[in-house]
């Protein structure tokens, strides 16, 4: 059965401290649940994460939702995570598999997105992430790591309100393969408040993520615009067999 839980836009907010967990949501191992309409607010620049799925969490939607973290610097900070550890966004393993990722909007954090696997050979399978709002990382938008038909649709990257910042990424993929599609995204004003950075963007930077035939990817009809920085721009950046247009 599924299992939903309808913030009518209340907010759950964590401002504290553990060494137990770094959630301020966790789905562990958590199968059909639809969370829609809540605020989640995670309070600190480190070892803070504001939804959580892993140890095979499947099949759950989080829709409508605003999840906002610090201007964190911190690579411990996290706004939407897919890690095997409690307390590490980097930790690889199968963290959760054909997850709905839709409408919502984060803000702040050094990821906006991490999503984590298990190896090149055993991948997290049918994540989609779907007309969201990824607004004022410190880095990634989306940072993908060992996954399979993964789709990146109709979402919106920018930073149009962070002043501390570094090298801006819509989509990081790497070893995201097999009928992947990235589409009809918009990365735009990665250096808003900073204009005078030479950091670099990279709007959709693709590594080790080649396809069998017949399973190929797609890079289609994504808006680049607007970047902003003095610094190199990269609108597609692959090291990839992928189709695209």
């Amino acid at each position: 059965n599924t299992v939903t839980i309808n913030g009518n836009g209340e907010s759950i907010i964590d401002s504290g401290s553990t060494s137990a967990y770094y959630a301020t949501i966790l789905l562990n191992g958590t199968d059909h649940m639809i969370i829609d309409s809540l605020s989640v607010r995670a309070i600190g620049t480190s070892n803070k994460f504001g939804v959580h799925f892993t140890n095979s969490a499947d099949s759950n939607i989080l829709r409508n939702c605003i999840i906002e973290m610090d201007d964190a610097t911190s690579s411990t900070v996290g706004g939407i995570v897919f890690s095997e550890s409690l307390t590490s966004l980097s930790i690889y393993g199968n963290s959760g598999n054909y997850n709905l990722i839709e409408g919502n909007t984060t803000l702040g954090g050094y990821y906006a997105v991490r999503q984590n696997g298990s190896s090149t050979s055993v991948r997290c399978i049918g994540n989609e992430f779907l007309d969201n709002k990824f607004t004022d990382y410190y880095v990634y938008g989306i940072y993908s790591y060992y996954q399979e038909e993964t789709k990146i649709l109709r979402n919106e990257f920018s930073r149009p309100s962070r002043a501390t910042l570094s090298t801006f990424y819509g989509v990081y993929a790497y070893y995201t393969i097999e009928n992947v599609e990235i589409s009809d995204n918009w990365i735009h004003d990665g250096f808003a408040q900073a204009t005078s950075s030479t950091s670099a963007m990279y709007a959709i930077y693709v590594n080790s993520s080649d396809n069998s035939t017949g399973n190929e990817g797609t890079i289609a009809n994504n808006l680049i615009s607007s970047n902003g920085n003095g610094g190199s721009d990269f609108a597609s950046y692959s090291r990839s067999w992928f189709d695209r247009n």
